[in-house]
């Protein structure tokens, strides 16, 4: 404002001035040096704005320029940055990489390493089997020497038990004197499982598990005798009804169904002794499903049991076979075919479907050969009568068949006698559910004997 009022003045006294000279009138040049002092302020304050509001954009200019510098700045800097943290992390994604790689190595490594040491495991059972089954072969070995050494008095009724002992006490399968101890505590380790297998068979249709050794031991020593000589009773039953005369060659084939450790084979072994010397070679295909369970007590029927009632050749053979299943007899026709005797024997209250069984019966009366027999043996449950009266129901509609099948009360099977006191003392000491069978065993039983090729 100072200035403007400076550049007033100044243009008013050259206007006064000029105008005096021009004019000669004083009036008039005061009117010009105010007219002229107007415009050059007017003219001045118009400048002055303009220079002003160039000076605000020259300085809003600036200020955008110290920005840009300052966001380029901070950029640069975030730039940096981002450079030093992908530097970073590329830094980071080589070591793990570089780590991985030897991870990777090392396991293979590792698997390698694994693999090797299956391999020498399996090596090792193997020669530990090796030497199981060489000291097995020997031990059995030596107890077949000893049995041939002293006289055999196959009159003598404990001879059963004493064969089933001695078979159990020799077998690392079955008792281990460093995890038992004496013979007899390992007997007494035999209770439990005792109970468990009785209370198991209380019910019409059985489940039972027998992969335990244990439970097979209890087995072999409170049931399979009874059922053997039971077996042995029901064979001479039928040959006085003079229901055996076909067996006359030196051969015989045997079907056995559901044998499990298979006490039919003593039965039938015996029998053979006694009324069949004809026969020198006995082949037995046995069907069981669970025909792998069993195979350590089938063995001590075949190494321990058979060769101190029967001198003959004796050919086992075992099969996985279920009854239950559909056709599933067909797969062993062949062997229906040459076979002359089938015994189902303390398996039908362990069938889950009695449909299927009886139609797979029913294939087996048509394939059988002329003269061969059926025989089932079983105890007097609800569900075996039935499986068995539907049968003699079915057959005696047929005229291809005789059908033999006394009432129950004139069948009379008498326990296998004379339980060792080793037993009786540390097994089935008679408390709670430990007591010895001493009453008849009551069961039934069919034998279909066929007689004519079937009519069309």
């Amino acid at each position: 404002m100072k200035n403007l009022f400076l550049l007033g003045t100044l243009s008013f006294s050259i206007a006064f001035g000029l105008g005096l000279v021009v004019e000669k009138d004083v009036t008039k040049s005061t009117i010009i040096g105010g007219i002229a002092t107007i415009s050059t302020i007017s003219s001045a304050f118009v400048l002055t704005k303009k220079s002003e509001r160039e000076l605000k954009n020259t300085h809003s200019h600036t200020e955008n320029l110290k920005s840009i510098k300052t966001q380029i700045l901070s950029l640069k800097n975030q730039r940096r940055e981002l450079v030093q943290a992908i530097d970073s992390k590329t830094k980071s994604k080589i070591t793990i990489e570089a780590e991985y790689k030897s991870i990777v190595v090392e396991v293979d490594r590792l698997k390698e390493e694994i693999k090797s040491l299956n391999t020498q495991r399996e090596n090792l059972q193997d020669v530990i089997v090796n030497h199981e089954v060489q000291d097995r072969q020997i031990t059995q070995k030596i107890t077949v020497k000893t049995k041939i050494a002293r006289p055999i008095k196959k009159t003598k009724k404990t001879i059963l038990y004493n064969c089933i002992l001695e078979a159990l006490e020799n077998s690392t399968d079955f008792y281990n004197k460093n995890n038992h101890g004496t013979f007899e505590s390992y007997l007494q380790s035999l209770q439990k499982p005792a109970e468990q297998l009785w209370y198991s068979y209380r019910s019409n249709q059985v489940k039972v598990s027998y992969s335990e050794p244990s439970i097979q031991a209890v087995y072999l020593i409170r049931y399979y005798p009874h059922y053997a000589y039971m077996n042995f009773q029901i064979l001479e039953i039928i040959y006085s009804q003079n229901l055996f005369q076909k067996f006359i060659n030196e051969t015989l084939e045997v079907c056995l169904f559901g044998a499990g450790p298979c006490p039919e084979i003593v039965g039938l072994s015996k029998f053979l002794s006694d009324k069949h010397q004809n026969i020198k070679k006995l082949t037995v295909n046995v069907y069981d499903i669970a025909s792998d369970e069993w195979t350590l007590s089938r063995n001590i029927t075949e190494k321990f049991v058979i060769p101190e009632y029967w001198s003959g050749d004796l050919q086992l053979n075992s099969n996985y076979l279920d009854l239950c299943e559909s056709n599933s007899l067909h797969s062993i026709k062949t062997t229906i075919k040459k076979s002359q005797i089938f015994i189902f024997q303390n398996c039908l209250n362990e069938i889950y479907n009695i449909s299927t069984v009886q139609t797979n019966l029913n294939f087996l009366l048509n394939e059988i050969p002329l003269g061969s027999v059926i025989i089932i043996i079983d105890l007097n449950y609800r569900q075996n009568v039935s499986i068995i009266d539907q049968l003699k129901q079915q057959v005696s509609n047929r005229d291809d068949f005789k059908i033999y099948s006394p009432p129950l009360e004139d069948i009379k099977i008498q326990p296998c006698p004379n339980l060792p006191q080793l037993v009786r003392q540390n097994l089935l000491t008679g408390k709670g559910k430990l007591v010895p069978r001493s009453k008849d065993i009551d069961c039934i039983f069919i034998s279909l004997h066929k007689i004519s090729v079937k009519s069309l």
